[in-house]
C-alpha cells in the first residue's frame, strides 16, 4: 500500500493504529488529570449518587421553604377558584379540593337541590362543617365558595390554617364567564347583572379583609394564570421570611 504524503510523524502514528493517536493526541497533563478523577470514582462509587441526592434534598428543602402548607381561593363563582385551582396545585405539588363538588360528592345531590330542600342556612351549616374539616388537611389547595366568607368563623378557619388568595374579578367577567351556567341558585335572577353587582358590593370587602394576597383573575389561560399565582404565593412566602 502507497501511503499519502505525509510527514514522518504522522505516518508513524498511522502505523502505530488508533489506540496510540488517541493517546498521544492528549496532552500528558490531561491524561493525569483524567486517571485522578477515576481513581476518586473507584474509591468512592457513590460519589455522584452522594452529589444527586445532596442536590434533591436541598430542592425538598427549598420547596419546604417557599410552600405553604394549606393555601384557600376564596372569591366570587365565575373568578376561577376552580380552574386555576387545579392548575396551581398541580404547580405547587399539592393536592386539590374543590368545597362545593365535595359536598355535592357527600350529599349526593347538587348544591342547587340542597338549597331548595334545606335554604340558604342549611346549605351555609353543610359548608362550614365540612370547611373545618379540609382546612386541617396539609397539602392542600382548597377553592372555596363564593358565600364561605360570610360566616366569622369560616373566616377564623381560613385565616388561621393557612394562606388565603382573593381571585378578584370584574362582573363583567363573571356574566362571560357564567353565561351558559344555569345551576347556581343565587344567579336565579331576572337581571343576573345587578344580582352580580349587588353580591359584589356585600362580599369583596369582606374577601379584601381576610385575604393575604390579592390577585386579579385576569382574561389569560388558566395555567398561565396559575402560573402567577404561584409567583405572587412565593414573593409573599420569601418576603414574610425576610421580614
Amino acid at each position: 500500500m502507497v501511503p499519502n504524503r505525509r510527514d514522518d510523524g504522522a505516518m508513524a502514528l498511522i502505523a502505530e493504529g488508533p489506540e496510540q493517536v488517541r493517546r498521544d493526541s492528549i496532552e500528558p497533563r490531561l491524561i493525569m488529570a483524567f486517571a485522578a478523577l477515576n481513581e476518586q470514582s473507584l474509591a468512592r462509587p457513590d460519589h455522584r449518587r452522594s452529589a444527586q441526592r445532596r442536590l434533591a434534598d436541598g430542592m425538598s428543602e427549598q420547596a419546604d421553604r417557599i410552600m405553604p402548607e394549606r393555601v384557600f381561593l376564596i372569591g366570587p363563582m365565575g373568578s376561577g377558584k376552580t380552574t386555576v385551582g387545579r392548575q396551581l396545585a398541580r404547580r405547587l405539588g399539592m393536592d386539590f379540593l374543590d368545597l362545593d363538588l365535595e359536598l355535592q360528592a357527600r350529599c349526593g345531590v347538587e348544591v342547587a337541590v340542597i338549597f331548595e330542600i334545606e335554604g340558604e342556612s342549611g346549605f351555609r351549616q353543610r359548608e362550614s362543617a365540612l370547611l373545618d374539616e379540609l382546612s386541617r388537611r396539609d397539602g392542600l389547595v382548597l377553592a372555596t365558595g363564593g358565600g364561605s366568607v360570610l360566616s366569622a368563623e369560616n373566616r377564623r378557619m381560613l385565616t388561621e390554617r393557612g394562606l388565603v388568595v382573593y381571585l378578584q374579578t370584574s362582573v363583567d367577567q363573571q356574566l362571560k364567564r357564567l353565561e351558559r351556567d344555569k345551576q347556581r341558585p343565587l344567579l336565579q335572577a331576572p337581571d343576573r347583572r345587578q344580582r352580580l353587582t349587588e353580591l359584589a358590593e356585600q362580599r369583596d370587602p369582606i374577601y379584601l379583609s381576610c385575604a393575604d394576597l390579592v390577585v386579579r383573575s385576569s382574561s389569560i389561560s388558566p395555567p398561565a394564570m396559575a402560573a402567577n399565582v404561584a409567583r405572587r404565593i412565593r414573593q409573599h412566602i420569601d418576603g414574610a421570611q425576610v421580614s
